[in-house]
């Protein structure tokens, strides 16, 4: 589920990035906060990746059956009305002196860590 704030799937940049994977991927751009009522509907968790130490730790969750997974953009990261939406706030601890990890690391340590 896409941001209907974010870029459009069909730029350049974005078909080039994506390698193909948009076409064996279900993708669709919906109002975030539709989404997220509509998936705790269905008895789906929301958690939401933030660069606060304050929110639990990733190892810190067991693995589940299903997840929604709100990972932000690279400048900004989730946004706090959208992350006020979210079940639970989990963060990725990062040795070293890194500040971040980009988004799609993230997004791919978290995947990684449910399945």
């Amino acid at each position: 589920i896409l941001s209907n704030k974010t870029v459009d799937l069909y730029n350049p940049k974005v078909q080039r990035s994506m390698q193909g994977s948009q076409f064996h991927l279900n993708l669709i751009k919906a109002d975030l906060p539709d989404a997220i009522a509509s998936l705790k509907a269905a008895d789906i968790p929301v958690y939401a990746s933030l660069l606060d130490p304050a929110a639990k730790q990733l190892g810190d969750f067991a693995p589940v059956a299903q997840v929604a997974l709100i990972i932000g953009n690279e400048a900004h990261g989730v946004s706090p009305e959208i992350a006020a939406l979210a079940d639970e706030k989990l963060y990725i601890p990062i040795k070293g002196r890194a500040e971040s990890l980009n988004a799609a690391v993230a997004a791919g340590i978290m995947i990684y860590h449910f399945s």
